[in-house]
């Protein structure tokens, strides 16, 4: 199945079918997040993927809920969970998303992640944050602009951020100890918060019939009408392009190529 479209208000978001993710939320161009999704993880990191169930989505134009099954199996991992994923248009101008996760071990394993992860974009790097913690004061902190090799920010149990005058989203994380990394060390073009600090060690041990149970909530806030600042530069020089072209061309298509002036190019000389 496709990713199903939803827009309330000016929030606009997807969900997938086909892995129950909530993906891609947005108010106008500004991203608030990339993605929320459930992982499970073998002792070697190795990813479990879902078999969805039972999907189903109710929607009107102020609300919506999602609801399915996911089953993780493979050698000695058995995991099951129930999704749900809910919506609701509170104001003109403020949305509540919920991402709930509600999962049992149908078989003791060694896991190193099961649980609810969220993605936020890059585009975040240098915005300010106000994270909020378990155990101590509130932290006042930025998305790292340079990629950075350990976690920005530790034991999270909210953030919130500004995009915009007006733009802002308040993440909160329930059902275990979250914290964030910087996945640009992992050439991924986002930040993520996850379940089980990294201090605690892996592999861990998940218990045959043992629960876990994670919920996800935002508060989005947006004004009546959005409109996006799009930087334009009319200064700078644009970096030499160049190509590589991995098959035999003629004499024709060669010069046409060199033609375009390109920095560097590559091709099989034709014969």
């Amino acid at each position: 199945m496709e990713p199903v479209a939803i827009r309330l208000g000016q929030v606009d978001l997807y969900i997938e079918p086909a892995s129950g993710q909530l993906r891609y939320v947005r108010v106008g161009n500004y991203e608030l997040i990339r993605g929320i999704y459930a992982a499970v993880r073998r002792s070697d990191w190795g990813t479990v993927v879902p078999k969805i169930s039972s999907f189903d989505l109710k929607s009107s134009a102020n609300q919506f809920t999602c609801s399915f099954s996911a089953s993780h199996q493979s050698d000695d991992v058995n995991f099951q969970w129930e999704g749900r994923i809910v919506g609701k248009l509170l104001s003109p101008g403020q949305v509540e998303l919920e991402y709930e996760f509600e999962g049992v071990a149908l078989s003791g394993f060694k896991t190193c992640r099961t649980g609810v992860c969220v993605l936020h974009p890059r585009s975040h790097q240098g915005l300010k944050a106000e994270v909020e913690h378990n155990q101590g004061p509130c932290e006042s902190g930025n998305f790292p602009k340079l990629i950075k090799p350990d976690q920005p920010f530790k034991d999270i149990k909210a953030v919130s951020l500004e995009l915009a005058p007006g733009v802002g989203v308040r993440t909160e994380f329930f059902g275990e100890v979250f914290e964030m990394e910087d996945q640009r060390n992992w050439s991924d073009a986002s930040y993520k918060t996850y379940c089980r600090p990294q201090e605690w060690g892996s592999p861990y041990e998940l218990a045959k019939d043992q629960k876990v149970h994670h919920r996800i909530k935002m508060t989005i806030d947006f004004p009546a009408e959005v409109t996006p600042q799009v930087p334009v530069s009319n200064k700078g020089i644009l970096p030499n392009l160049g190509t590589v072209v991995d098959r035999t061309l003629s004499d024709t298509e060669i010069q046409q190529l060199r033609d375009r002036n390109f920095g560097h190019l590559l091709v099989k000389q034709g014969g």
